[in-house]
């Protein structure tokens, strides 16, 4: 707005896992266990940090996926918080969960 300045705080986000891969039936499972950490710094303007900005947090996330032979893959995978440490008052995440589905089209 050429009224002032704002910079948003650098952030640091790191993800360590496990997963492994096996056979059932005719279906292939891939589970899955992580940890997912974010380090945000404070927003600041003009030169001063925000109070109500920045935190670490740290996430468990479990999950698997699961192929088909007829090329369709189900995923499923969640994000539970284990850290919550935010500056100042400020909405931090809950438990999140994703779904998705793949489908594989032979295009010629």
């Amino acid at each position: 707005l050429d009224t002032f300045t704002y910079e948003f705080g650098n952030e640091v986000s790191a993800i360590l896992g496990l997963a492994d891969q096996f056979v059932i039936g005719t279906g292939v499972f891939n589970p899955s266990i992580a940890l997912r950490y974010r380090f945000a710094a404070n927003d600041e303007q003009e030169g001063t940090a925000l109070p109500n900005t920045g935190g670490e947090w740290l996430f468990l996330k479990p999950g698997i996926i699961y192929t088909l032979p007829s090329k369709k893959t189900v995923m499923l995978n969640t994000e539970i918080p284990l850290i919550a440490d935010v500056g100042g008052t400020q909405l931090t995440p809950n438990i999140r969960i994703n779904v998705g589905f793949l489908l594989v089209l032979n295009v010629e």
